[in-house]
């Protein structure tokens, strides 16, 4: 099936909700966007929102001819295209979304919680072994992240994000923690990141989206297949 536009009231509302202006400000804020003919941020979330995700064939080649078509650019390669896509432009567009949605009041700012039906979940990655861990928990806090570690070996180096929750293994003997803060525009430091755990993170959203919503008492089943 052939590429239909979406609607114009639809883009308007889109437009109007994240102004370009907004966009390109954000980015050179991040220091994400160095050359701005190299990364079009306006034409990428423009793409994203409605370009792409509203016609019928969602190839990864659709993304790209969308994509040159929205920043009247050259053929984009998909070495450059998946460049682009870093932990560092997740982030971005994961902030002005949340931003937009607050705005509007539909969230608040922090972390979910178990009592309002968006239980923590944690993720686990072993940089030797490979192996990785989806946990749900009641709650993100120091004595549940113990809990998580214990049966570990003695001199455990842990790599997390900054998080306050994990300062107090600071100070434990029985822990080496190095981090990165997300917030600062820090995602990696030398060989400390967690972007595993993001990645596997996204997996466990993919995963979860098709059954719609799950209970919060049902969710370690569901997540075991991961």
């Amino acid at each position: 099936m052939p590429y239909s536009p979406p609607d114009s009231v639809v883009v308007g509302r889109i437009q109007r909700a994240f102004p370009s202006d907004e966009l390109r400000e954000r980015a050179r804020a991040t220091n994400l966007v160095e050359r701005e003919r190299e990364f079009n941020i306006v034409a990428l979330f423009y793409t994203l929102s409605f370009g792409f995700a509203a016609g019928s064939d969602h190839s990864l080649q659709a993304f790209l001819e969308r994509y040159v078509e929205m920043a009247d650019c050259d053929e984009l390669s998909y070495a450059a295209l998946h460049e682009w896509f870093e932990p560092g432009f997740v982030a971005l567009l994961r902030e002005i979304l949340d931003d937009q949605s607050r705005s509007r009041g539909l969230s608040t700012r922090g972390r979910g919680t178990y009592e309002q039906d968006k239980p923590p979940v944690f993720m686990l990655a072993g940089l030797r072994s490979g192996n990785r861990y989806v946990l749900p928990a009641k709650a993100a806090d120091e004595s549940t992240i113990r809990l998580l570690l214990i049966g570990q070996q003695e001199s455990l180096t842990v790599y997390t994000d900054g998080f306050r929750a994990y300062e107090p293994l600071d100070g434990d003997d029985a822990f080496t923690r190095e981090y990165v803060v997300h917030s600062d525009g820090e995602y990696t430091g030398g060989d400390v990141h967690v972007n595993t755990c993001e990645s596997h993170g996204s997996l466990v959203r993919s995963w979860l989206s098709p059954y719609r919503g799950v209970s919060k008492d049902k969710l370690t089943p569901y997540l075991r297949a991961l």
